[in-house]
């Protein structure tokens, strides 16, 4: 059995430890308020149980990932194991993992960018990570290349980058669309555009990143 499939079983298993712990029943949206409805689980014997406060637009999101919902998902989720592995179902399972792309992660990722903070910027990246040379071509692997990379790239110019989508692909990787601006050292405008950053991570840690056109 792959990794890929023992994640898949995982997850299912997750899925189905986190219900039987839940409060079961029928979840329904109640309460007095529209702007701040509750969320309460109805048993069969007519029992209600609060079972979380909510906005408006989060309570019906909430009653639909009620426990009801994790023996389907589950099942899903081992049959998806099979070969070939349905990479749908595997993105689910990374999330489910704590795999799944963190906008906290990313907005800092960007912001140690932007604030020339190298340090926290290589932290966040495998050993052996596999980066870009958007400027010579080919590319540059390490974090002491991507160091010397970054470093010699600032004396030069100034550029800024600011994160405007994230999403998970289906084969697991990050697809982060990105606002770019790009400044001479003199405050001149170079350019700016969109372009598509993605990243593939190994655990926590990004192993590789790759620069596309929004456009293709």
């Amino acid at each position: 059995m792959d990794d890929d499939a023992r994640l898949l079983l995982a997850a299912a298993d997750r899925l189905e430890a986190l219900a039987a712990r839940t409060t079961g029943g029928t979840w329904t949206v109640r309460g007095l308020l529209a702007t701040r409805p509750e969320v309460v689980a109805e048993a069969a014997d007519g029992a209600t149980e609060h079972v979380a406060d909510a906005r408006a637009r989060t309570a019906e999101w909430i009653c639909t990932l009620s426990p009801a919902l994790a023996g389907p998902l589950a099942g899903w989720l081992r049959a998806a194991a099979g070969t070939p592995v349905d990479p749908h179902a595997l993105a689910v399972a990374r999330v489910l993992a704590g795999e799944g792309p963190d906008p906290d992660t990313i907005s800092a990722l960007y912001d140690a960018f932007n604030a020339r903070d190298i340090d926290a910027l290589l932290a966040q990246f495998a050993p052996d990570v596999d980066w870009p040379d958007v400027w010579h071509g080919g590319r540059v692997v390490g974090r002491d290349a991507v160091r010397t990379y970054w470093l010699g790239q600032w004396e030069v110019i100034d550029s800024q980058v600011h994160p405007r989508r994230v999403r998970e692909l289906p084969d697991g990787r990050v697809e982060v669309l990105v606002e770019q601006e790009v400044r001479d050292r003199d405050g001149d405008l170079l350019g700016r555009a969109f372009v598509l950053h993605t990243y593939t991570f190994t655990g926590p840690l990004i192993s590789r990143m790759d620069v596309g056109d929004p456009a293709t």
